[in-house]
């Protein structure tokens, strides 16, 4: 990791791994400065001292940092005022040498970096425009200032921009624990969405449930309706969260409902309970009801939505509350949403049609109200179907705290019918990608005829064997490094079904060509993760051998052979993370006594971040256990004695140096510290220098250097004369 570290003289693991950060950056600027002060005299000697200081209170302070080395949501804006005091300091050196005028340069760049990072991230997030536009405005300032030389007014304006970022960052960290499935049933489509409306993923929704929504708690499965009538009952269809129907639909009639144009589920508690409610199409063959059923259809209990109120003749969607046992259910007719106990008492009601749903836009509020889901102990989501929007509610409906229109992602989404809150944001994945190709190959069997559309039907099932066995996936939808190779073995199945079709038509081409190109990224997706964790190059251009094969046998129209050739590529490169997987739990901090510097590395070798070792300290290094920072030894001798160093893990010295005269050692080199249980115990070794004088010793000490034990190395092993290190 270092061509020029030789002498690797003390290690400790480390459980997290840090970044490259902008502690870190600024540490580097700290430690110029200072050093850079050994050349300056007088004033700017003085002027770069107190600059220092201002840049150690920045760096010396934990709560202005987040663990990763960025500054602090809260407490951060100090940086960024330590730092334009530091530059106020310089600025006062007249005709500034080239040393002080780097570091305000350096110091103005870093406060840039910092604000266009939050800047960036607000933008990534799709925060709110108005204030991210306020946050570029103070960035134009700040170069304004930095034209006519007021280098530290320039790193307030930075401050500013930071602070805008960072009341965007604000409100988007309310919205961004869990996310929204919707349901449109003009779109026929099922949708996962960030809580401020940004598109995850999309499918159509299977066998048009168009009709509600909901998480199962039990296995994250999602659960739908498809509507019906006395003459074609209602379904209750449960799909996986790629759009694969995972078993048989339970018809409404099976527990007495028609399945009218209200139906809708929830999943209750535990694994056996589904709740459901009814509007029956057509109204006066049965009344509206809400039912308790067991996952096979058959019927717990009920009660006719009359008994909580006698307004609520057509209920729309039902959600069951974990944090109150109890039921939410919306009525377009009531224009109201009740919340009632599972025995069909009425708990609390709020209308939709009044406070603060009516604005300019609907004066008449949300008066054809859909889907509910319950978020959190406080808040509701509900949906409209005459606005196309979905709003956050307080579950006493007096407070709209954010709403956004489907139409925000996907233009063709009027109607949200359904919605369920989401603990996890699920990604587009390899399962999704190969879900969008079965069902455009499902979708094109109806243009088909003959063996064409016989071979496409047996695809279909190729594929849906591949998708519908959870084993196949990781939960994030990519390919299981243990049973996923099955996934490749089923595409190629298909595509073998589909070239037994003489001169086959577009649409069985076109999934052809799409298959191979999947097998390609999942294949090339499992290289680039292990060429990226460092893995064994060997194994790593074999895995690159069988890319290559692939294109060959893709030349010559041998389309599965292609995808066998990707699947060994992909198992190529899967060989080499699980050697990697045993080496990526931690990291590595090392001290070298030769480049005199600290490193962060991964267990496979690879650099994190490093810096010059503070005080010397390069004897030996560990992690303090109570607040993970680093421990260090700078080697002595019987007249200049060893010293125990405490420092950052961006180098920053925390605390004074505890000589190790203080307990009796000489500090030879062979000290090196190491930190036992608690906060008050650390355990040190000594081969003193020169040796005679003392034994090579072992010592536990307070942190104050104070004694509270010792023993000599020979009592354990008389062949143990120069103990070089410690770890507890």
């Amino acid at each position: 990791f270092d061509p020029a570290a030789s002498n690797p003289t003390g290690i400790a693991f480390d459980t997290s791994t840090p970044a490259a950060s902008h502690r870190q950056a600024l540490t580097t600027i700290r430690n110029h400065l200072d050093a850079a002060r050994s050349g300056l005299s007088g004033s700017a000697a003085d002027r770069a001292g107190a600059a220092v200081k201002e840049l150690d209170k920045a760096l010396g302070d934990n709560k202005h940092w987040d663990p990763d080395g960025s500054v602090n949501s809260v407490e951060g804006k100090s940086v960024f005022d330590k730092m334009k005091r530091a530059v106020e300091k310089l600025l006062e050196v007249d005709n500034p040498p080239a040393p002080i005028t780097t570091v305000i340069d350096a110091l103005v760049d870093l406060a840039r970096d910092m604000a266009q990072a939050h800047i960036d991230e607000a933008v990534a997030a799709g925060g709110d425009p108005g204030l991210i536009a306020e946050a570029n405005d103070k960035m134009a300032k700040a170069l304004d200032k930095i034209a006519i030389g007021e280098f530290d007014k320039a790193i307030n304006e930075y401050k500013r921009a930071w602070e805008k970022a960072r009341d965007v960052l604000k409100v988007l960290d309310r919205l961004s624990a869990g996310s929204l499935w919707v349901v449109d049933d003009v779109a026929k489509v099922t949708y996962n969405v960030t809580l401020a409306g940004g598109l995850n993923v999309s499918f159509g929704t299977p066998n048009s449930a168009v009709s509600s929504i909901t998480v199962d708690p039990v296995d994250g499965t999602l659960w739908g309706v498809n509507e019906g009538s006395s003459t074609n009952p209602g379904k209750l269809v449960n799909y996986s969260r790629t759009g694969v129907v995972i078993q048989p639909e339970i018809p409404s009639d099976v527990f007495g409902a028609f399945g009218g144009e209200g139906l809708a589920v929830t999943v209750g508690p535990g694994d056996d309970s589904l709740w459901v409610v009814d509007d029956p199409d057509p109204a006066g063959l049965l009344v509206p009801t809400v039912y308790n059923i067991r996952r096979d259809g058959s019927l717990i209990s009920l009660f006719p939505t009359s008994s909580f109120s006698t307004a609520a003749t057509s209920p729309q969607a039902i959600a069951y509350d974990t944090y109150s046992d109890s039921l939410w259910i919306t009525d377009n007719a009531a224009d109201a949403v009740f919340n009632v106990s599972t025995a069909g008492v009425l708990l609390g009601s709020f209308p939709t049609d009044a406070g603060p749903f009516v604005t300019a836009p609907n004066p008449g509020g949300v008066t054809n109200v859909q889907g509910i889901t319950v978020e959190s102990a406080s808040h509701l989501w509900i949906t409209g179907r005459t606005t196309g929007t979905l709003y956050r509610v307080t579950k006493t409906g007096t407070r709209i705290s954010h709403s956004f229109p489907a139409s925000v992602f996907d233009p063709a989404a009027s109607n949200p019918t359904g919605i369920a809150f989401d603990t996890s944001t699920p990604a587009a994945s390899h399962r999704q990608a190969l879900t969008t190709i079965r069902n455009h190959l499902d979708a094109a069997r109806s243009g088909l005829s003959g063996s064409a559309a016989d071979r496409a039907g047996a695809a279909v099932k190729e594929l849906d064997k591949a998708l519908g066995d959870n084993k196949h996936w990781d939960p994030d939808g990519s390919v299981n490094s243990v049973e996923g190779k099955s996934v490749f073995d089923k595409m190629k199945r298909a595509v073998e079904k589909l070239l037994e079709v003489d001169n086959p038509p577009a649409p069985i081409t076109t999934v052809i060509d799409a298959l191979v190109d999947l097998a390609r990224d999942m294949a090339q997706a499992h290289i680039d993760e292990a060429v990226a964790a460092g893995g064994d190059p060997g194994l790593i251009a074999e895995a690159n051998d069988k890319m290559a094969k692939a294109l060959d046998k893709i030349a010559i129209g041998e389309f599965d052979k292609a995808i066998n050739e990707y699947k060994r590529a992909w198992e190529k490169a899967r060989d080499v993370l699980k050697v990697l997987d045993r080496l990526s739990a931690g990291s590595l901090w090392v001290v070298d006594d030769v480049a005199k510097v600290t490193y962060n590395v991964t267990l496979a070798g690879g650099l994190n971040v490093s810096f010059g070792t503070p005080n010397s300290a390069v004897s030996s290094i560990t992690v303090d256990p109570v607040d993970g920072t680093l421990w260090g030894v700078n080697e002595g001798s019987s007249t200049n004695p060893g010293k125990l160093v405490n420092y950052s893990r961006t180098g920053v010295v925390i605390q004074p140096e505890i000589p190790s005269d203080v307990f009796g050692a000489f500090g030879g080199e062979g000290l090196a510290v190491t930190v036992g249980p608690g906060d008050d115990s650390l355990w040190v070794v000594d081969d003193p220098d020169p040796a005679g004088l003392l034994v090579p010793t072992v010592y536990n000490i307070r942190r104050d250097g104070s004694l509270i034990s010792l023993f000599p190395t020979s009592s354990f092993s008389t062949a143990a004369t120069s103990p070089q290190a410690i770890a507890y």
